[in-house]
């Protein structure tokens, strides 16, 4: 009988990324960042239906709606608090939409930028950046300590969109990774390799949507 030398095949780290469930002011289409609502009735209906493939490890940023998200998506585990993946401070454009500042100087010079110079009395897209790349450090860096293969990332749009375009190799620009409430994108890390400063994920990613984990 020939002997063969069996490899062990590497399992790569799956981490889902997913942004909260839908707040009062996700349904007025305003600019909710640092303001600390709670899931709106409809938020929680919805991430009730959902059902997710069971991380090992549950992760979350400290605000309401990820918290309310995490309890409800993964009732029987423990939830990590990151505090460095909350949302985006939007500064004088906190808690208003887009027709209630579309007549303010401010708004306009933003919008004229391309959205590139910082939030007015908020936070800037390089701070926001650094800030959730922290997070994300701090994310692996767990997973990593606890042997942790699988996790689950409840965030907000705004870091989600972040990590996707600064951490991965993909040639997309940051609005390009949009994602709605309750969806997100499942990441597979198989080897950290460096590519323009940017981490390889040889495995790829997945867009995944509420109610089914991919599309």
């Amino acid at each position: 009988m020939k002997k063969r030398n069996l490899e062990q095949k590497k399992i790569p780290m799956r981490i889902d990324l997913i942004r909260h469930g839908m707040t009062r002011g996700n349904e007025e289409r305003r600019y909710i960042g640092i303001t600390d609502e709670p899931l709106s009735e409809r938020g929680r209906k919805l991430a009730e239906q959902c059902m997710y493939e069971r991380p090992e490890i549950v992760f979350s940023s400290p605000l309401k709606r990820c918290v309310e998200t995490a309890e409800i998506l993964y009732p029987d585990q423990d939830i990590y608090i990151i505090e460095e993946l909350r949302e985006c401070d939007f500064g004088i454009f906190e808690g208003k939409n887009a027709e209630e500042l579309s007549k303010t100087e401010a708004y306009q010079r933003w919008i004229d930028s391309n959205a590139t110079i910082p939030f007015p009395g908020g936070e800037s897209r390089e701070g926001f950046r650094s800030r959730c790349l922290l997070g994300w450090k701090k994310v692996i860096s767990v997973c990593q300590e606890q042997q942790k293969k699988s996790a689950a990332v409840v965030t907000h749009g705004g870091v989600i969109m972040n990590l996707m375009e600064t951490v991965t190799a993909f040639e997309k620009s940051f609005y390009e990774w949009h994602v709605k409430n309750l969806c997100g994108y499942s990441i597979y890390i198989e080897k950290e390799l460096e590519k323009n400063g940017k981490l390889d994920l040889t495995c790829g990613t997945d867009g995944f949507s509420y109610g089914s984990l991919h599309w």
